[in-house]
């Protein structure tokens, strides 16, 4: 959407994932006008994104007497998560593309930046599986001192401000420790999976779900261990 950023992707080389929930969100706020903090921390995005996710009928609410700004997105739900499925068709295909290259994937599995390590999204482990290609995890510790944060930034000085938008760090010292590769042969071999599936796809992630949920958990707890105390997360990772 944004020339600036598309082009820095370019540059940069990286291939863009929209998340369902950013993906409704800009839907949300084109419809609407605005981004509705309101709506998407409550009970009526929960419903929504459960509609998205088929846990939920979309014709059952439909029945209620639901709200506007439900209702449009309910209705529309087909078309939604049609939409949705084609831009990660096409981010499954730039990323067989880039391995066709012999280029390196550089991923950042929790889908965020953050100072304890939060929850792996199923990404990685789904390319991982469906490549066998190795996942090789590295642990960044540091980086959240010299990359200022992006709450806050005119508490910062107008230089403050423009450093929490551009790319760029401070002066500081981050340590990267690398770990051992995890392959479907060794560390990933429970959830190997024999078959061809079609990436980022409803149908994969829903008949392979515990494989890829299984190989994410091991990926996550990989990095845990390359981590410092003050970014792990003994509750998520023991």
């Amino acid at each position: 959407e944004n020339p600036f950023q598309r082009g820095f992707f370019d540059w940069m080389g990286m291939i863009p994932v929209s998340p369902a929930g950013v993906f409704l969100r800009r839907l949300y706020k084109s419809q609407f006008g605005n981004d509705a903090a309101t709506f998407f921390s409550g009970e009526k995005y929960k419903e929504v994104k459960d509609v998205f996710d088929c846990k939920v009928d979309a014709g059952e609410v439909l029945k209620r007497d639901v709200d506007v700004e439900s209702a449009y997105f309910v209705r529309r739900m087909d078309d939604i998560r049609d939409y949705h499925q084609a831009l990660m068709q096409k981010v499954g295909e730039l990323t067989l593309e880039a391995f066709d290259k012999g280029l390196f994937l550089l991923v950042f599995p929790e889908g965020s930046r953050s100072v304890r390590l939060s929850e792996g999204r199923m990404g990685v482990a789904e390319v991982a599986l469906h490549t066998e290609i190795p996942v090789i995890p590295i642990g960044c510790n540091g980086g959240d001192r010299i990359y200022p944060p992006h709450s806050a930034p005119l508490a910062r000085g107008p230089s403050g401000f423009w450093k929490s938008f551009l790319p760029g760090a401070e002066k500081g010292v981050v340590v990267y420790r690398v770990g051992t590769p995890l392959t479907v042969d060794d560390a990933l071999k429970p959830y190997r999976i024999n078959d061809d599936f079609q990436l980022f796809s409803p149908e994969s992630q829903l008949k392979y779900a515990s494989q890829f949920k299984g190989a994410t958990a091991v990926i996550m707890q990989a990095i845990h261990g390359l981590l410092d105390e003050r970014h792990q997360n003994r509750k998520l990772y023991g």
